[in-house]
């Protein structure tokens, strides 16, 4: 659980951890990164309140997310990791008994995720769902691909420990985490999709990363860039396997800004002849009209893309393995062990 400036949401996060109830031992690890609010205050509270359960790192002067991210991952015990971001939280009470079961049904899985409501944190109102499937079922690599970053909701991660401490070259080149992390995953193992609610990802988050970022088309290509560099590596491990697949993302990450930001005409120009060569299928055609008169069509783009993305659900629905899990109740909580 990463902490920084989750003063009003961590309380309810590390609730939700201790609320689980398993028939395993669990642990929650904490990396509280200098917080200039109540923050590190109440996680230590929880840490005094549950020592069996909460173990805190934190240090003297704030070491930014990817390094905050590394000390806790190095300071895992188990062999299966669980991710809840400090301004997120578990719904469900039996979240880990749940994929737990499913890696003891399906040793041959790598990473188990389910289903995620996003809810608007300052108006608490539920704006979306995030649902891979009409049923819990086994992704194929090519899905995960395709999905991009958000497939896999964060707080809804659990994954085998080896595999998140053994990440190779390419994922470093990543911008992002969580993406990189399913890919390798992906390669070293199955990807199982529970259809059940059972995480929260809070949007809107005061001081979030998301809020903080304002995008223009050049920060956009720097990001596409690295996505590229990311796949160049994964292919080359994967053998060249799912090259389709990373075409198809590289094409839309380096469209997706000409498309959708604004920007001068010249400078629109200059990355279209940049990056054309990269471009294909309707990213090509929308970001010529989009360079050449001067337009933003995120609308269309959007729908290009959500129509792929159907034609894909239905495909992978009448091939798809699918996976079933009978969960028993348990009486025990975290809190017990």
């Amino acid at each position: 659980m990463l902490a920084y400036r989750h003063e009003k949401f961590i309380a309810q996060a590390i609730e939700s951890v201790i609320a689980q109830q398993c028939d395993f031992p669990i642990e929650l690890i904490v990396g509280e990164d200098c917080s200039p609010d109540r923050t590190r205050e109440i996680v230590l509270n929880y840490q005094r309140r549950h020592p069996h359960l909460v173990r805190i790192l934190t240090a003297k002067e704030n070491v930014g997310s990817r390094a905050n991210s590394h000390r806790c991952w190095s300071a895992t015990r188990g062999k299966y990791v669980a991710i809840c971001e400090g301004d997120d939280y578990w719904c469900d009470p039996t979240k880990l008994a749940r994929q737990m079961e499913v890696f003891r049904i399906y040793p041959e899985c790598s990473l188990v995720f389910h289903a995620a409501a996003y809810v608007d944190s300052q108006s608490g109102r539920q704006t979306r769902t995030s649902r891979q499937s009409l049923f819990s079922r086994m992704l194929s690599t090519n899905e995960v691909i395709l999905g991009d970053g958000g497939l896999i909701p964060t707080a809804s991660i659990l994954v085998r420990r080896e595999i998140a401490l053994n990440p190779p070259f390419w994922y470093h080149r990543a911008p992002v985490g969580d993406y990189p992390l399913a890919l390798h995953a992906a390669l070293r193992g199955k990807i199982a999709y529970l259809d059940r609610i059972m995480s929260v990802y809070n949007i809107n988050v005061p001081h979030s990363w998301t809020q903080r970022y304002v995008p223009d088309v050049g920060s956009r290509m720097l990001y596409a860039r690295q996505i590229e560099e990311m796949f160049a590596g994964f292919s080359a491990e994967s053998e060249h396997r799912f090259d389709k697949a990373t075409r198809e993302m590289i094409s839309k990450y380096y469209s997706d800004p000409l498309v959708r930001l604004p920007c001068p005409i010249e400078e629109r120009r200059r990355f279209h002849l940049d990056i054309a060569d990269k471009l294909q299928g309707s990213d090509r055609l929308l970001a010529w009209l989009a360079a050449k008169y001067d337009l933003k069509l995120p609308l269309l783009k959007d729908v290009a893309r959500k129509s792929r993305s159907l034609r894909r659900l239905i495909m992978s629905h009448a091939l798809c393995e699918r996976i079933t899990v009978r969960h028993k109740p348990i009486v025990h909580h975290a809190r017990d062990h």
